[in-house]
This record gives C-alpha cells, sequence and structure tokens, in this order.
C-alpha cells in the first residue's frame, strides 16, 4: 500500500512539476526495536518521531544536510558519534531523559552555534562537542555532574558557566578554545571555584585550567600550585614565589629567575 501511494505521490509531482522528494521522512530513519540506528535521507531538518528510545552510534555520521534535528523525551541514550561531522547542524536541544551524551556524540559539526543541555543530563562525554569550530552558546543544566576530556576542546565558546553539581571536569576540556575569556562556577559549587576567570579547585589556591584566549599568564598571588597550564597561544607565564608545584605542557617553554618570580617563556 505504502510503495502504490509513493508511487501515485511520484506521478503527481510529475506532473505538477513540483520539486522531487529524495526520500520519504519515515525512510530515512531506520528504526529497530525502538534505537534509530541510521539515517539516509537529505533532508535539512530532521523530526525523530515519539517512541525512539535511542540514537545509536554513527547513526547521523557525515550527514552533511542536516541543519537542524529535532529529538523526543522518549529518547534516552545518544551513542558514540552519533551526530559526528553533521557539519551543517546549526543548533541542538538534548532533552533531560538523555542522562548521558557519549563520547564524540557531536564531534566536528563545524556549524553548530548552540547547544541547549535540558535538565536531567548528568554526563557531556570525552570530546561529546570538539571541533564544534562555531559553537559560542552553551546552556549547562544543574543535573550535570561530570563533563569529559576535550569536551568542549576548539569550540568558540567565549564564557561557560560550571554548574553547581559538576565533580569532574577531563583534562583539555577546552583546549584550542581560543575565544575563551572565562570560566564561571557556581558558588555552591563543592570541588571547583572560578578566580579571574580560571578553572581553580575550591579553596583558589590549585589552578587547574585557564581560559585558552589569555597570552600573558599572571597566576595570581594566592595560588600554590598550578596543575595544568596548555601551550595553546600562551606566549609568557608569570608564577608569583607562593606557587611550589607545577605541572601540563611546561616542556613548551624554559625557566627564567626574576626576583621573587618565576618567569616562564615560549621558545
Amino acid at each position: 500500500m505504502k510503495k502504490c501511494f509513493a508511487f501515485v505521490l511520484a506521478v503527481m509531482i510529475a506532473m505538477t512539476g513540483l520539486p522531487s522528494i529524495a526520500l520519504a521522512a519515515e525512510e530515512a530513519l531506520v528504526i529497530q526495536d525502538g534505537v534509530l540506528t541510521e539515517y539516509k535521507g537529505s533532508e535539512t531538518d530532521v523530526v525523530i518521531p515519539e517512541g525512539v528510545t535511542a540514537v545509536g552510534a554513527q547513526a547521523f555520521l557525515e550527514a552533511t544536510t542536516v541543519k537542524s534535528v529535532s529529538i523526543p523525551p522518549t529518547v534516552k541514550a545518544i551513542g558514540e558519534k552519533a551526530f559526528a561531522d553533521c557539519i551543517n547542524l546549526e543548533e541542538i536541544t538534548v532533552p533531560g531523559t538523555v542522562e548521558t551524551l557519549a563520547e564524540d556524540s557531536f564531534f566536528g559539526c563545524s556549524s553548530l552555534k548552540k547547544a541547549t543541555l535540558e535538565e536531567g543530563v548528568k554526563t557531556v562525554g570525552a570530546a561529546a562537542f570538539c571541533g564544534c569550530l562555531e559553537l559560542c552558546e552553551v546552556s549547562l543544566p544543574e543535573s550535570l555532574t561530570e563533563i569529559g576530556d576535550m569536551a568542549f576542546a576548539d569550540t568558540a565558546l567565549k564564557q561557560l558557566y560550571i554548574p553547581a553539581g559538576v565533580t569532574s571536569i577531563g583534562a583539555d576540556c577546552f583546549y584550542g578554545s581560543t575565544a575563551l575569556t572565562e570560566l564561571a562556577v557556581a558558588q555552591k559549587n563543592e570541588k571547583y571555584s572560578g578566580r579571574s576567570g580560571w578553572l581553580c579547585d575550591k579553596t583558589g589556591r590549585t589552578l587547574l585550567q585557564h581560559p585558552a584566549s589569555v597570552k600573558i599568564l599572571v597566576v595570581p598571588a594566592i595560588a600554590t600550585k598550578v596543575s595544568a597550564l596548555l601551550n595553546s597561544g600562551v606566549k609568557k607565564i608569570v608564577l608569583p614565589s607562593s606557587v611550589k608545584s607545577v605541572g601540563g605542557l611546561f616542556g613548551y617553554y624554559y625557566k627564567k629567575k626574576s626576583e621573587n618570580v618565576t618567569i616562564y617563556t615560549s621558545r
């Protein structure tokens, strides 16, 4: 019956001169036992139907025509690289029913500008938004507890608010995001704090990550430990004498002494 209807529709389109439809929406989505396993269409706007419980790994991988995807609240899981390299995807809202965004889920979505994670999302996997070169607006929910390694590396973020419930932020999380000027942290967060744009431990004495836009790093005098300093564009690092321990990529710098300050300059 569906094939007959499709044939009649094609004939009508041909007779009326209307543009042809490459593939009916219901045929473009391959769904098995509630899991959307593959997208085979060429539409720009995709609506995932109610009842789908998961978007499988690589389901939309390199779906270059897609500009928007509507994800229903029945979806509870988004797999690895589910939307990776959807280079024309512009905006995404992840419903709170999805507790975990898997690794690389939106990796390389180079046109993605806005990502909204609704209340209920708990984990942003490693490199989930890495390589989203135009991503400048991200809303993180209070339910969030974990942000994986390189989750927001190589984005266009200028600032990011870390909610109170976050207890784990992975390595190189913002590496290469050279527009980033401020990492703000909720005052009620029990593990992290924000000091002068830096991401610090709760006491403010251990500096964990710095805004990638900074070219000259002047470490606050309160600091006693610098956990990691990334070499993404940094030209000079000035450490006060209060700092007793350093880590990170210091192989890219050489050391000079100047009174009570240790200065590192790029080679």
